[in-house]
């Protein structure tokens, strides 16, 4: 069987650091799809295994079925654990997954994405024919713990992978497996757009998303985890962010651009002031801001080599990228994502497709000849009624 499993990407619109601790934030899942080519072929149980190739060789791993001590720290030699276990055809598979494309920056959720888009793989390969939205989250969700050194990452990401659109997300602390998510419909963008920038050409370095979310709260003098503190002390942690979320939302879904813009700034200052931002982003935002554009924040963990988001009104994109690109930062831009984790079914779907066309075809073919025969056939018997 070979297959195409796809799953987008994220920006953080609002609300990174502040979801940890509940706050309710918002998220675009973004184009293009992360992707996934999977070929599987039958095989003994000694020789079922996962052979996974990312874009960069030091994520490269061979999982062989039922073997786990050297493979429990890489996130999708887990998820080829948790769903071999369960979906007895992949205890008799060998299936190769080759990344086709990923994004190639920190910050837009690039682990909770493979880990949806293999997730959907595996499961279509191991005979699941549906799967829910909340499945395809507990894969990435999955992934996405191993990948941040077995802590417990929001879920933010995992859910803008999953269920794709533009999303309102919060933990429920009552039952961390199943969060609030919902869809809202952001109104049309025909003047502006966002544009994302990525720092690491400038900073040279990649924070790591568990040191980012020590740090946030070590500024926010917390030293429980989340799970550990009452509702009222997590309130306190995102008391001064609450309102903001509510307006941005009211902006997105009304085209209020300048306010969206104005309070991407705010937000900016909010984070920054924790010590999760860094040198390339500050710059990054910097330039954004001096050249027009209506907000500039932050997206993801931050750091260094991390993502900056940017509302910008569409006469005024082509100055900005080219300010970007002479302070050595690497621009691109993005739509917003309407489907989540998927699977085409590649080759063998078009084979299938081109065979069901070629018998339809024939079919048609061998009927007009049928009709021409008896209508030759008419004329003859005619003709030889008439001598």
């Amino acid at each position: 069987m070979r297959i195409v499993a796809s799953a987008p990407a994220k920006v953080i619109l609002f609300g990174e650091h502040y979801v940890v601790y509940g706050a309710t934030g918002l998220v675009a899942a973004i184009e293009p799809y992360n992707e996934i080519e999977m070929e599987s072929t039958k095989s003994d149980a000694a020789g079922a295994g996962l052979e996974y190739r990312s874009t960069i060789e030091e994520n490269d791993i061979d999982v062989e079925f039922g073997e786990k001590d050297r493979t429990f720290a890489h996130p999708y030699a887990v998820l080829y654990h948790k769903l071999a276990k369960h979906l007895a055809p992949l205890q008799k598979m060998r299936v190769r997954a080759q990344v086709k494309f990923a994004w190639p920056l920190k910050g837009v959720g690039n682990s909770a994405s493979l880990g949806a888009a293999l997730g959907a793989g595996l499961r279509k390969i191991g005979g699941q024919k549906t799967a829910a939205h909340s499945v395809f989250f507990g894969d990435a969700q999955t992934a996405d713990e191993v990948a941040h050194g077995g802590g417990r990452p929001s879920g933010i990401d995992a859910a803008a992978a999953s269920y794709g659109g533009v999303l309102e997300f919060s933990k429920d602390f009552k039952n961390l497996a199943r969060p609030k998510i919902r869809p809202i419909k952001i109104a049309p963008m025909p003047a502006v757009e966002f544009v994302l920038v990525n720092t690491y050409s400038v900073d040279r370095a990649r924070g790591s998303t568990a040191e980012l979310i020590s740090a946030f709260a070590k500024a926010n003098g917390i030293s429980k985890k989340p799970a550990e503190m009452s509702k009222k002390e997590r309130e306190k942690v995102f008391g001064a962010y609450a309102p903001l979320q509510v307006f941005a939302r009211e902006a997105l879904e009304k085209g209020e651009w300048g306010m969206l813009g104005h309070l991407m700034d705010e937000n900016h200052k909010m984070v920054s002031q924790m010590g999760v931002s860094s040198p390339g982003i500050e710059k990054a935002v910097a330039i954004c801001k001096s050249f027009g554009a209506l907000g500039a924040k932050l997206s993801g963990a931050g750091g260094p080599g991390g993502v900056v988001i940017a509302l910008v009104e569409k006469e005024r994109i082509p100055a900005v990228l080219e300010a970007l690109e002479a302070g050595g930062f690497e621009t691109y831009q993005f739509r917003p994502a309407g489907m989540g984790a998927h699977v085409n079914d590649g080759e063998e779907k078009l084979e299938k497709k081109r065979k069901k066309l070629h018998k339809k075809e024939r079919k048609k073919l061998y009927k007009s000849r049928r009709i021409k025969l008896h209508k030759n056939r008419r004329i003859k018997l005619r003709k030889n009624r008439r001598k």
